[in-house]
Order: structure tokens, then C-alpha cells, then sequence
């Protein structure tokens, strides 16, 4: 039996996992764009998991964005309570699932092939018999019954339940937003990052949840090791694309690599004139070390951001050439 609920509570894990990377912060946000294979297999879990289909979820959560905390919310504790919501959330969700005129002008760009035609939204029940006879062949008739029992409402209580409803009524707020949206807890462990619904709602686009340094996100820790092996690109941080942010951390470290230096030498020219002649060598291999450090960091980059980085530093070196070692 324990193996079966731990194997259950897993699973339920994963299935938030790829609602939060897949569903919330790709599809419904475009606030990353990932490889085709990560995509689908995510998309085939959800599948297997919950029945939902991709438009469907997209299209509630926009809408909730769109009309946050005011009527025609889908689910917001504001309009319809909080107890209505933690405990009758999915019925919420699946209610507006159902509307017509949502998933049209809600639902755009989402997946549209073979596959989702013909295979998981008009067999969306058939994953779930999978998952029911998987857990009843592997457990046993009870404790298949318990897992499969646990992997159904997982999702029904922290999703549409803890997300949609403690996540508009209890905890701290990093951003005065205009809706009522708050951090339930700062460790995105436990709900893959939705916990930081107060950030999420000050920047919808940005695929990192977290916006302080005590504030954990482990769905941005699996973003981040994606985009390291090609499988993820195009990630958006708080209102930028990623790329910009890393773009300007290199700059100030190639500021601050010159500012370091420009103190060494001032200290040096303030030295007498043995000191400084016993010190020459010392320093122009200090220098060489420091030019090998700014290339190591300039080479991390590609293309443009090369090109950019290179005019930085060539300004900057171009600054200290009145400075002994560059005599």
C-alpha cells in the first residue's frame, strides 16, 4: 500500500510538474518555446493523467488573466469564495472548459495536429483507463484503487483548489498587482513554482517564477538545464527575453573587471619609483591574466551578443591605455 501511494503522490507530482512548464508557462504564456519532443512528452502525460486537453486549459487560464478577480473570472475566490474554490475548483475549471465562445477566443496557437484531433480530445477518457488498469495490474485491486484515487485529485486540489485559491487569499505579496494574487510560500518545490503566484501575476510572460534570492522555482531550474543541452529557447525572464538579462550580468562583470583593475593600478602609480619599477612585471602578468579572464567571458556568447560584448571591452581596455601596463 505504501509503495502505491508514494508511486501515486509521484506521479501527481510530475503531472503538476508539466501543467506549470508545459501548459502554463509555454502554451498559455509563450514564455519559453521547447524542443518538440519535451513538448509532446509532457503533452502525452497530461493526457495519460488528467483527460484535459491543451486549448482547453490554455484558454481557462487566459481568460483568468484577462478578467483577474473580476467577474467572468473562471475561477477566482474573489468572485465565487474561497471555500468554493479549494474545494470545487476543478468543477470551475471544467465548467468554463466547456464554453464555446473561451476556447475560441482564448485558445489560439495551441496544438492542433493529428494527434490532438483524433487521439486526446476525443478519447481524452482513455488515458485515464490506462492510468486506472496500470495501477489495478501493478498494486492490486485496493491499493491500485487508493493510488489511482490519489493521482485523480492531486491535481484537483493543488492546481485548481491551493493554486487558484490560497493563491489569491493567503500569503505575501512582493508586487502590488491589480488583482489579489499572493506567494503562498517561497520554496516552489512541492507546486513546481506556482506557489510564487504573486511574482507569476506581476509578470505573466516570464518563465522564472521567483524574483527574490530566498525564492526557489525548480520549474526555472529544469527551464535552465533544457536550454543548457538545445532541448529549450526563447526564455522570457520578469519583461525581457533571457538572453538580454545575461547580456547585461556580462557587461557589469566586464565593468567591474576594469573598475578592479583601474584600482590596482592607481594604487601602483601612487607606489615610489623602485616600487613601481620592482612591480612592472608583476603587474603586465596580472594584466595578461586579467585580458584571458574578460575573453573567457566574452566567449560564452554567441553571434550578436559576441559582437556587442567585444565593442564593450575594446571601450572599456580603450580607457586604461594611459595606465602603466599599457604604456
Amino acid at each position: 500500500m505504501l509503495s502505491a501511494v508514494l508511486f501515486a503522490c509521484i506521479s501527481g507530482w510530475l503531472t503538476i510538474f508539466c501543467l506549470s512548464v508545459y501548459c502554463h508557462r509555454a502554451a498559455a504564456h509563450r514564455a519559453v518555446v521547447l524542443h518538440p519532443v519535451v513538448s509532446h512528452v509532457m503533452r502525452f502525460w497530461l493526457w495519460l493523467t488528467t483527460g484535459a486537453s491543451t486549448r482547453a486549459w490554455v484558454a481557462v487560464h487566459r481568460k483568468h488573466h484577462a478578467l483577474v478577480d473580476r467577474e467572468g473570472d473562471p475561477h477566482s475566490p474573489v468572485v465565487y469564495g474561497l471555500s468554493n474554490i479549494l474545494f470545487l475548483g476543478y468543477f470551475y475549471y471544467r465548467r468554463e472548459a466547456r464554453v464555446a465562445a473561451t476556447l475560441e477566443k482564448y485558445g489560439r496557437d495551441c496544438p492542433d495536429d493529428w494527434v490532438e484531433r483524433r487521439v486526446y480530445v476525443p478519447l481524452h477518457m482513455l488515458g485515464v483507463c490506462l492510468v486506472l488498469a496500470f495501477d489495478l495490474f501493478v498494486f492490486g485491486p485496493a491499493a491500485g484503487a487508493v493510488a489511482f484515487v490519489v493521482q485523480m485529485l492531486w491535481e484537483v486540489i493543488w492546481a485548481a483548489g491551493v493554486i487558484n485559491g490560497l493563491g489569491h487569499t493567503v500569503g505575501y505579496r512582493n508586487f502590488e498587482t491589480r488583482d489579489s494574487s499572493r506567494n503562498i510560500v517561497p520554496f516552489g518545490v512541492l507546486i513546481s513554482g506556482e506557489e510564487l503566484h504573486n511574482n507569476h501575476h506581476r509578470y505573466p510572460r516570464s518563465a522564472k517564477f521567483s524574483t527574490r534570492w530566498y525564492e526557489i522555482d525548480v520549474g526555472w531550474w529544469f527551464l535552465r538545464a533544457l536550454a543548457a543541452v538545445g532541448l529549450a529557447r526563447d526564455l522570457y525572464v520578469h519583461d525581457r527575453p533571457f538572453e538580454e538579462h545575461r547580456i547585461e550580468r556580462a557587461e557589469h562583470g566586464l565593468r567591474t573587471l576594469v573598475a578592479r583593475w583601474r584600482e590596482k593600478m592607481t594604487k601602483l602609480e601612487q607606489q615610489t619609483a623602485g616600487d613601481l619599477a620592482r612591480r612592472r612585471v608583476e603587474m603586465e602578468k596580472a594584466f595578461s591574466a586579467f585580458r584571458r579572464r574578460m575573453e573567457r567571458r566574452i566567449s560564452r556568447y554567441r553571434d550578436d551578443a559576441r559582437v556587442r560584448l567585444e565593442a564593450v571591452r575594446d571601450a572599456l581596455l580603450a580607457e586604461l591605455k594611459h595606465l602603466t601596463p599599457m604604456k
